[in-house]
């Protein structure tokens, strides 16, 4: 199961925008100055680096994004219609 994009900043959902452009500045620094080391600690803040952009930039970096990420849910990058009724679509 992949985690919330709001669990890759170690946020909850009810964050403020300040919170998670905080959270986000503070772990992308932390990740970035291990980025160069040697072997897995280089690796791995490698691939935390590449989920905490990909959960900012893709769900939760503007107002938009996040409103339908919180509206409609899914996972990065995609949308889950699963919620969604027929009258809802068509707006009756």
């Amino acid at each position: 199961m992949q985690k919330s994009p709001y669990s890759v900043l170690g946020l909850k959902d009810d964050a403020t925008q300040e919170q998670i452009d905080n959270a986000y500045y503070n772990l992308k620094q932390q990740y970035e100055a291990k980025l160069f080391e040697e072997g897995e600690v280089g690796m791995e803040a490698s691939k935390k680096l590449a989920e905490l952009e990909r959960a900012y930039s893709d769900c939760i970096e503007d107002l938009n994004k996040r409103v339908s990420y919180d509206n409609y849910g899914g996972t990065y990058g995609t949308v889950s219609y699963t919620h969604l009724t027929l009258p809802t679509i068509l707006r009756v």
